[in-house]
This record gives structure tokens, C-alpha cells and sequence, in this order.
């Protein structure tokens, strides 16, 4: 249990994560590549972690220095002959990425993965590698894949309505184009994985993971609720479809300083209200939930589908959560509408997370900008953002 008091001041100078989404697609797509590469400021996050951990036990060779990594040898070249249980956590891009991946290898394995993401979209994956030829069946809570998928002529569909990791999955490991059906969020994701394709197979030989904008988003915007903050170690990526997140509050009014490598945010009067298609950026809907608590008026987050398919029903989890503390919040199929009273101090509550990284945090910061609280499953936060806790205290 985590308690959280209220702050009545945010001043920080602090530096964020890298990439977690950007770290995934890279380890996947060095682990092709027979040429050592160096990945650069290497992000914590268990999805990561475990990535590399199967990785490691599927042949592939690291050296390490500080951060950073180099990846010395290649899959599927780097292959053994015996069967291979890999435990692979909760991950939506260390599954689905490591899935195509295997099916390139003629080893089997025995893909152990948590419960929660067992539950989130993986079939129309799985029938995409079937139909390359992969054998890939259930067998009890485990999922065995054994390839090698076959140089195909023809264009596979790959359903995308409810996650564009599968395209990003199959993109990253196959050459050969798929003809994406129903690509109607997240495509920008889709994108930042072709374009990082492009410089792996371009002869690079390191590689910097940049600063994660989704994590940014949390200090920037109890910053423009609380106070001030600097990020030490800023490094701009528009290819991550959170980088948004930085003219979402120039819009709304908030004072934002930016050059090269550093980034300053301070409190602000809002001027307007949010009004978002959020399709394009889901994992910043929780950040956006919060601050719309703060911000006169109603505020407007639509195109919230996909995120029924996160690491819980982020939907149905955002709505209740606000419910629960009082505020002025209506559900409309995919649409949030949030009526802000930046006057009102929320009560304090208690929170038993959800197995949801985003959610926790949501839910601290909502207590450190009101009445405090207490959080079961604060841990939760190690998927993305270890030393968070900095933030809150």
C-alpha cells in the first residue's frame, strides 16, 4: 500500500524514462540484424526487461555498459534445437512483437504469459501466423509456436480494429507487405515502426532511445496544475504519438519553454476546455482525464474505443474512478465528457489498481493535486515508470 499525500507545491527538475515503445521495436528489430548495434539509454520498464530476458534465452548475446546495450548476433541464426519455455509478463508489445519474431525460427516454445495479457487481443495475430505457416495452438495458459513461416506470394489482411501492434509485429519481422483491414486508431504507432525499420536497415550502428512522451506527460501536467518543472534530459521524437501531449497544453494555455534538449512547463490559467479525438494517442487519455479536472468547462475526450483492449478496461476504469471521487463525469459510447472545477478539492480516497501502470499513476496524481490517498498496487508503475513515486513526494 502507497500512501500519497496532497502537494501544495509541484517544483521539480527531474529527468523521465526512454522509450519503452521505441526499446521493444528496437531490441526486436537488432535481433534480425547479424551486425552488432548499441541501444542507447536502454528505459527500465519490466516489458522491456522481459523482452530482452527471452531474447537472451533464445540465443541472442548483449554486452552491456551502463544503459546501454549492444546486440551482437542474430535471430533466427542464433537458434538451438531444443524446446524452450519463455515467461513472457504482461507486455502488449514483448508478446505480440516476440510472437512474429519466433515464428521465423524452426525451435519450439512454450510462450508463458501473465493472465492479463492472455485476455487482451491476440488471435487475429495468431491467424495471421498460421496462415503464414506457423503451428501455434493453445495448450492449457500456454501458447507453443513453432515455424518457420513460409515466403508467401500473396498479401495477408491483418485485422487491426482493435490493436495496431499487429501491424507494428509483422512489419518489424517480415518484409513482405500485409494489407492492413480496419487501421482506424493508432496508426501513427504503425508509422514510428516503419520509419525506425528504415534506419536498422540503413547500416546503423547505434541507436538512442529517446525520451518516452507518455511518461512525459505526467510531470508536465501536474506542472501545469501545481507548479514548475524542468526535464533534464529531453529529447523531442514527433514519431511518438504522445509527443502531442506538448501542443495539447499550448493550445489550452499553459506556459511551455522548449529547446534542444531541455523542456519547462508552469502552472497556468486555462484557457478553453479539452476537445480531443484521443484515437491517435489513447495512452494519453488517463493524463488527460486528470487534467480536465482541473480545467473550467466541459471537456471532451472521443475516439476512446481501443483502450477497452488495454491492460484493463482503461474506458470503463477512467469513468468510475472520476465517478467515485465526485466529479462531473459522463460516459457516451467512446466519449468522455468531463465537466472541470478547477475550485473543487476532491476527497481523499483509497484506489485498488488494476494490473495497469496507467491507471496508477492517474490516480496519484489525482490524489497529490487534492486530498491524498492511498494506492494497493502502487508497484504497478515498474512497467513504465520506476521512479515515479519522485513525482508524488
Amino acid at each position: 500500500m502507497k500512501n500519497i499525500n496532497p502537494l501544495a507545491l509541484f517544483d521539480k527538475k527531474i529527468t523521465v524514462p526512454t522509450s519503452k515503445s521505441v526499446a521493444t521495436r528496437a531490441l526486436i528489430l537488432a535481433s534480425r540484424i547479424s551486425r552488432p548495434i548499441w541501444l542507447k539509454n536502454l528505459p527500465d520498464s519490466t516489458d522491456v526487461i522481459n523482452l530482452k530476458n527471452a531474447l537472451e534465452l533464445v540465443g541472442i548475446e548483449f554486452k552491456k555498459k551502463g544503459n546501454d546495450i549492444c546486440v551482437l548476433n542474430s535471430f533466427p541464426e542464433c537458434e538451438k534445437s531444443s524446446p524452450l519455455t519463455l515467461d513472457t509478463g504482461d507486455g502488449g508489445t514483448t508478446n505480440r512483437f516476440l510472437l512474429s519474431l519466433l515464428s521465423k525460427g524452426k525451435r519450439k516454445y512454450r510462450v508463458r504469459m501473465d493472465k492479463e495479457m492472455r485476455q487482451r487481443p491476440l488471435e487475429e495475430l495468431i491467424s495471421v501466423l498460421k496462415n503464414c505457416g506457423a503451428h501455434i495452438f493453445w495448450k492449457d495458459d500456454v501458447l507453443v509456436l513453432k515455424g518457420p513461416v513460409k515466403e508467401l506470394t500473396d498479401s495477408i489482411e491483418v485485422d487491426c480494429s482493435r490493436s495496431s501492434q499487429f501491424a507494428s509485429s509483422l512489419a518489424l519481422c517480415f518484409d513482405q507487405d500485409f494489407k492492413l483491414k480496419n487501421f482506424n486508431s493508432s496508426q501513427s504507432y504503425f508509422e514510428l515502426t516503419q520509419s525506425m525499420k528504415k534506419d536498422f536497415f540503413n547500416f546503423i550502428e547505434d541507436y538512442e532511445i529517446p525520451t518516452d512522451m507518455s511518461s512525459l506527460s505526467y510531470p508536465l501536467a501536474l506542472a501545469s496544475v501545481l507548479g514548475k518543472v524542468e526535464i533534464t534530459n529531453f529529447k523531442y521524437d514527433s514519431l511518438q504519438p504522445d509527443s502531442i501531449f506538448i501542443n495539447i497544453l499550448k493550445d489550452i494555455g499553459v506556459e511551455v519553454f522548449l529547446s534542444e534538449n531541455r523542456l519547462i512547463v508552469k502552472k497556468s490559467t486555462f484557457n478553453r476546455p479539452i476537445d480531443l479525438d484521443c484515437s491517435s494517442f489513447p495512452d494519453l487519455v488517463p493524463t488527460l482525464c486528470f487534467l480536465a479536472t482541473k480545467i473550467k468547462g466541459i471537456n471532451k475526450l472521443k475516439g476512446l474505443n481501443v483502450l477497452v483492449h488495454k491492460e484493463s478496461d482503461r474506458l470503463r476504469g477512467c469513468f468510475n474512478l472520476l465517478k467515485k471521487l465526485g466529479v462531473d463525469v459522463e460516459l457516451h459510447g467512446d466519449e468522455l465528457c468531463i465537466n472541470g472545477n478547477p475550485d473543487k478539492k476532491l476527497k481523499k480516497f483509497s484506489f485498488k489498481a488494476p494490473r495497469d501502470h496507467r491507471m496508477v499513476m492517474m490516480a496519484a496524481m489525482l490524489m497529490a493535486s487534492n486530498s491524498g490517498g492511498s494506492i494497493d498496487g502502487f508497484h504497478h508503475i515498474n512497467k513504465s515508470y520506476s521512479s515515479f513515486a519522485d513525482l508524488i513526494c
